[in-house]
């Protein structure tokens, strides 16, 4: 990513495994004002300086994100350069691998190292989304900024809880599955926090994401001619539907063979004589 003389906002974001000379994972120029939050930068390779980012005459701001196994000769993490003393940063609530002495700091640039800062492996694991999920020990849970206006979204199964993928309790996460727009990772906001009601039109799925039963709803018109499909993110199909006979199917997370299906995305999708309709699950 290459930011030249505009302002950003770069949320909930995973910057992975880029190679490039100078900022493999951001690289800024020439008057930007960059706001990074909740964001994860990890095994990007810069052969020349920055190996997460490289930020040149601008200000930066990093809040809650987690900066980790980046590799440069020179600002393994972040590279600040500066040829006035323009060049501002400032990090705060992070988890920066080698914390400051990965952050090359040139002449003329200056450095707000801020409250929060940990320097300690984000004890990452994959899981159905990316190899960036949080394991449950990871000491980035819970660790973002602490004022309430950072928290994780609730879980609405679970008063008190962080909806996955933010893990823990309400308190922000650091990284890219954190903070209050974590849901825009499952689009939370359009279909995942409302209940099926009788009537609703579409295909919906309630809970979403579920570690077990699972409740698929469809129009009550759409049940002639009718199959219910479940496919694996790879497009292998799992799970068959057939004659149904009421418009809400339950659904036990199990394959044709009656075997659980392992976590990860699914596609649900519903194919009638004229029209076909789908909608995106997550198994956890």
């Amino acid at each position: 990513m290459v930011i030249n003389s505009g302002r950003s906002r770069i949320l909930n974001c995973l910057i992975i495994g880029n190679i490039r000379s100078y900022g493999a994972g951001i690289a800024e120029y020439s008057g930007s004002e960059i706001v990074i939050e909740n964001c994860t930068l990890a095994l990007n390779e810069a052969s020349v300086r920055g190996g997460g980012m490289q930020s040149k005459n601008d200000s930066i701001f990093i809040r809650r994100s987690i900066i980790w196994n980046n590799d440069s000769p020179i600002g393994s993490q972040i590279y600040l350069l500066a040829f006035s003393d323009s060049t501002f940063a400032s990090i705060d609530y992070s988890d920066i691998m080698y914390g400051q002495d990965s952050v090359y700091i040139d002449t003329y640039a200056t450095l707000d190292w801020g409250p929060g800062n940990i320097d300690v492996d984000p004890l990452f694991e994959t899981g159905p989304i990316c190899d960036y999920h949080l394991s449950m020990d990871s000491p980035c849970i819970d660790a973002g900024n602490p004022d309430p206006e950072y928290n994780d979204p609730e879980d609405p199964f679970n008063p008190g809880y962080a909806l996955w993928p933010a893990m823990g309790y309400l308190s922000n996460d650091m990284g890219a599955f954190g903070g209050g727009s974590v849901g825009y990772w499952l689009s939370v906001e359009e279909e995942e926090q409302v209940s099926p009601s009788e009537g609703e039109p579409g295909l919906t799925c309630y809970p979403n994401p579920s570690n077990g039963s699972v409740s698929i709803m469809f129009p009550p018109s759409f049940i002639v001619s009718t199959e219910i499909l479940v496919f694996d993110i790879s497009g292998k199909l799992v799970r068959r539907f057939t004659d149904l006979e009421t418009n809400i199917l339950q659904w036990e997370c199990n394959d044709d063979s009656g075997r659980e299906v392992p976590s990860g995305v699914y596609l649900i999708q519903g194919i009638s004589e004229d029209q076909s309709l789908s909608v995106r699950f997550v198994k956890i």
